[in-house]
């Protein structure tokens, strides 16, 4: 185990990785892309009151808000993206046949979903599906694997080395750098500075 990778898991002995509700989690990450969290939260809670019962609203639910509705409720231009995904859902995706499909194949199987790319794609393959190889590469994880590891290029290019680093386990590997890379002082002053662990 490499010296970064052994400090995250130190510094956040309990963390682990959550297999989350396929569609939630789709609109959740959908909602993600340029957004901060209380935003997401707030986004996601309007979203919610959608829902005739407890729990997240169905696919239905969400298209008999209409896009407009959703546009209302402040989504912005991801009200599109939410309101297609839920067409896409309503239609019969069988999102069940990914969990046990090679991870290229789902992962250009979701970025069929509008407004999902490389990132999302692999948030909801990690923490939705139990893609044990997905690395989803953000601000964060791109700091992290530059001034860490030396590697360098596009994200997907950075995606693909950490992938080949830490083979089936990239995804934990990614949980904990990047929880680490957010809340460990020392190491994001490391990152600020250009430094390796």
């Amino acid at each position: 185990m490499d010296a970064p990778l052994a400090a995250a898991i130190a510094h956040c002995p309990g963390l682990r990785l959550l297999r989350q509700p396929f569609y939630s989690t789709l609109c959740g990450f959908i909602l993600s892309s340029n957004n901060n969290i209380p935003r997401i939260t707030g986004l996601m809670q309007k979203l919610g009151s959608l829902a005739s019962a407890d729990g997240f609203p169905t696919p239905q639910e969400v298209l008999a808000a209409g896009e407009d509705g959703l546009r209302r409720m402040g989504m912005g231009y991801r009200a599109r993206y939410i309101y297609g995904s839920a067409r896409l859902m309503a239609e019969g995706f069988d999102w069940q046949a990914l969990r046990n499909t090679d991870y290229e194949t789902a992962k250009k199987a979701l970025m069929a979903f509008p407004g999902v790319g490389g990132k999302v794609a692999d948030c909801v393959l990690l923490f939705a599906l139990g893609q044990g190889q997905a690395f989803p590469v953000d601000v964060w994880m791109e700091r992290a694997l530059k001034g860490w590891y030396g590697l360098s290029g596009s994200p997907e290019a950075l995606r693909r080395q950490a992938a080949g680093r830490f083979g089936d386990a990239a995804g934990l590997a990614q949980n904990f750098l990047f929880h680490y890379a957010r809340t460990g002082p020392e190491l994001r002053a490391s990152l600020a500075h250009g430094a390796s662990v």
